[in-house]
C-alpha cells in the first residue's frame, strides 16, 4: 500500500491506499462538492458544509447503487430471455433435423415405391404374355381335341363299314372268316395310321398339358409375387405417413 496525503477544507489527511490516484480523485470530488455547497449556503459553518457535502455524495452513491442494481436486474432478465431464445433455437434445430430426416425417409420410400411399381408393371406385362400364351395353347388343344374326335368318328364309321362288309361277304359266300385280302390290308393300314396318330396326339397333348401346367405355375408364382409387392408398397406408404 502507498501513502497518500490529501488536504480537504484546510485539513491534511495522511492515508494509505492500493490506488492513490483514486483517493486523490475522491478528495477532489469532495472539495468540489464542499465548494458548491459553500457558495449555495453562505453563512453555514464549515462542519455543516462538510456534513451536507458528505450527505449529497452519499445520496449520489445511493442513486448509483440503485442504478447498478436496476442494470443488474435488466441483465438478468436479458440473460433469461437469451436462455429462452437459445432453447427455442435448439428446439428449432432439432425439429429441423427431424424434418430433414423425415424428408430423407420419404424420399427413400418414394424411391422404393417407384422401384416396386416398375417391378409390378413388369410382372403385369409378363403375366399378360403368359395368359396370352396359355390361351393360345388352350385353343390349340381344343383344336387338336376336335380333330381327334373327328378321326375317332371316322374310324368308327370305317370299322362299322368293315364289319358290314364282313357280314355281307359271309352271307354271300357262307364263309364268315374269308374276306378280301385287299380290304383287310386297307383296314389294317388305316388302323395303324390311326393308332400312330393317336399315339402322336397323346404325346403332343401331354406335352402341351405340361406346358399349360408350367404356365399355370408361373402365373401362380407371379400372382404371389404381385401380392407380396402390393403388401410391401402398402407398408412403405404407411411407414411414410407415420414418419410424416
Amino acid at each position: 500500500m502507498e501513502k497518500v496525503r490529501v488536504t480537504i477544507n484546510g485539513h491534511d489527511f495522511n492515508l494509505k491506499s492500493d490506488d492513490p490516484a483514486r483517493i486523490r480523485a475522491a478528495a477532489e470530488e469532495l472539495k468540489k462538492k464542499i465548494s458548491q455547497i459553500s457558495i449555495a449556503a453562505t453563512g453555514m459553518s464549515p462542519s455543516d458544509t462538510i456534513i451536507l457535502s458528505a450527505l449529497d455524495i452519499a445520496d449520489e452513491a445511493q442513486d448509483a447503487k440503485e442504478t447498478a442494481q436496476s442494470a443488474k436486474k435488466m441483465c438478468e432478465e436479458y440473460e433469461a430471455q437469451i436462455a429462452k431464445l437459445t432453447a427455442k433455437l435448439e428446439e428449432y434445430d432439432k425439429s429441423s433435423e427431424e424434418n430433414d430426416s423425415a424428408a430423407k425417409n420419404l424420399e427413400l420410400a418414394n424411391g422404393r415405391i417407384t422401384k416396386l411399381e416398375n417391378e409390378n408393371n413388369e410382372l403385369i406385362s409378363e403375366n399378360d404374355k403368359l395368359i396370352s400364351k396359355a390361351k393360345a395353347l388352350e385353343e390349340q388343344n381344343d383344336e387338336l381335341s376336335s380333330k381327334n374326335k373327328a378321326l375317332e368318328s371316322k374310324l368308327a364309321q370305317l370299322e362299322t363299314s368293315w364289319n358290314n362288309l364282313k357280314k355281307e361277304y359271309a352271307r354271300s359266300h357262307n364263309k364268315p372268316d374269308d374276306v378280301s385280302g385287299a380290304n383287310e390290308q386297307e383296314i389294317a393300314v388305316l388302323k395303324d395310321t390311326v393308332a400312330t396318330y393317336e399315339k402322336t396326339f397323346d404325346g403332343y397333348v401331354k406335352q402341351k398339358s405340361a406346358e399349360i401346367t408350367e404356365l399355370n405355375d408361373e402365373l401362380n408364382s407371379l400372382r404371389k409375387k404381385y401380392s407380396e409387392l402390393s403388401e410391401q408398397m402398402s407398408e412403405i406408404v404407411n411407414d411414410g405417413q407415420m414418419t410424416l
